[in-house]
C-alpha cells in the first residue's frame, strides 16, 4: 500500500492528488554581492494539487497547480509565493501521436546579481509551451510535426530584457529495414529580446535549417547514429524599446 492511496480521490479513471513539499535552504549570500554579504535561512512550502484522467504510461491528460510560499528569516520584503501551473497529455489514436505540456509561472522573489546589478525582487511571467505530432502515413513512413513556444515577461522598468522564443520543426522518418531509419528535419525559429526600460534597444534572431541522417540498431547492444545539417542565423536590432 503506497501512501498516495490514502490521499488520492478516484472516480473511474479520473484522480486528484494533494501533495506537500517542504525545503530549507541556508544562503550566506543572498544579495549576490561581492562585499557586505548577508546570510539568511530560506523556507519554501510548496502545497499542490494534481487531476488526472487516463493512465499515466498511455493515453491521459493531467492539469497541476502548485504554490511555492517562500520565506525569509531576516528578510521580510523578499517573502514572496510563486504560482506554478503545468497541463500535460498524450494522446493515441489510429495512426496519429499527440502529446506535449504547457507551464505557466507566476514568480517574485530575487534574480540577478552581479557587480553590475544589485539583486532585487523581481515579478515575472514564465511561459512554455511545447506540443508533438506524430503522423503514420504509411507501414514504413511516419511524419512529425512539432512547435514550443517559450517566454519570459519582466515588470515594466525592470533592468532585465523579457524574452520570446518559437520554433517549428518539421521530420519524416523511413524504416528502410528492420534494423535502420533513414531521418530528416527541417526546423524554423525565432528568439526576439525587448526591453522593459526607456533607451534600451532590443534585438531579435531567425534561425533556419534542418539535417538529414540514419540511425540503426545493429545488435542489442550496439545503437548508432550519424546526420549532416546546416543552420543560418540572421541577427538584428530592429525590437522597440519600451515606452
Amino acid at each position: 500500500v503506497e501512501p498516495e492511496d490514502f490521499l488520492s480521490y478516484q472516480v473511474g479513471r479520473f484522480v486528484i492528488k494533494p501533495q506537500l513539499g517542504f525545503s530549507a535552504t541556508y544562503d550566506n549570500n543572498v544579495f549576490f554581492r561581492t562585499n557586505s554579504k548577508e546570510s539568511d535561512l530560506i523556507t519554501t512550502v510548496s502545497p499542490g494539487i494534481v487531476g488526472s484522467y487516463g493512465a499515466a504510461d498511455a493515453n491521459h491528460i493531467s492539469v497541476s497547480y502548485v504554490p511555492n510560499i517562500v520565506r525569509y528569516a531576516n528578510n521580510d520584503l523578499l517573502n514572496t509565493v510563486n504560482h506554478i501551473g503545468r497541463f500535460e497529455a498524450a494522446i493515441e489514436r489510429g495512426g496519429l501521436d499527440i502529446s506535449g505540456s504547457s507551464t505557466v509561472q507566476f514568480l517574485g522573489g530575487l534574480i540577478g546579481g552581479n557587480q553590475n546589478f544589485v539583486a532585487a525582487p523581481t515579478d515575472r511571467l514564465t511561459t512554455a509551451h511545447s506540443y508533438r505530432l506524430a503522423v503514420r502515413t504509411l507501414p514504413k513512413l511516419s511524419a512529425t510535426f512539432a512547435g514550443s513556444v517559450n517566454g519570459t515577461d519582466f515588470e515594466s522598468g525592470a533592468l532585465l530584457f523579457d524574452e520570446r522564443k518559437w520554433r517549428g520543426v518539421f521530420g519524416v522518418d523511413y524504416h528502410l529495414s528492420e534494423k535502420l531509419d533513414i531521418i530528416a528535419e527541417g526546423f524554423i525559429g525565432k528568439t526576439r529580446a525587448e526591453p522593459n526600460t526607456v533607451g534600451q534597444t532590443g534585438a531579435e534572431a531567425d534561425s533556419v535549417g534542418g539535417f538529414v541522417g540514419v540511425s540503426g540498431q545493429f545488435t542489442t547492444k550496439l545503437e548508432a547514429s550519424a546526420r549532416v545539417g546546416i543552420e543560418s542565423l540572421d541577427f538584428s536590432n530592429n525590437a522597440e524599446a519600451a515606452d
